[in-house]
């Protein structure tokens, strides 16, 4: 009888030690949980970051490709400019030259 009271007070005392751990077990998901969150709402975090900086890089494209442009105008003005200043240098000097 006394061996039958010692086993049951083991086995209580057992069952309470599980309910024990499943308690930490509880309160580990709870904080797992809790950090997996965080790290979604850090990683909502970058991906929101990651989108300005795309939309920066648009613009720079876009005011890239405007300077190629007025280089491009700024090139052709040149020509053109330096066409008149030549022909005009070889006009005078004909004209000098014919007197």
């Amino acid at each position: 009888m006394a061996n039958d009271f010692a086993v049951e007070e083991r086995v209580a005392r057992l069952e309470g030690r599980l309910d024990e751990h499943g308690k930490i077990f509880d309160q580990i998901n709870y904080k797992l949980s809790a950090i997996e969150n965080r790290f979604n709402s850090i990683d909502n975090r970058f991906n929101a970051i990651d989108n300005r900086f795309n939309a920066i890089d648009i613009k720079f494209t876009a005011v890239d490709n405007r300077f190629a442009e007025i280089s491009q105008k700024i090139d052709s003005n040149f020509r053109w400019t330096l066409g008149i200043i030549i022909t005009t240098w070889i006009t005078v000097v004909a004209a000098i030259l014919l007197r």
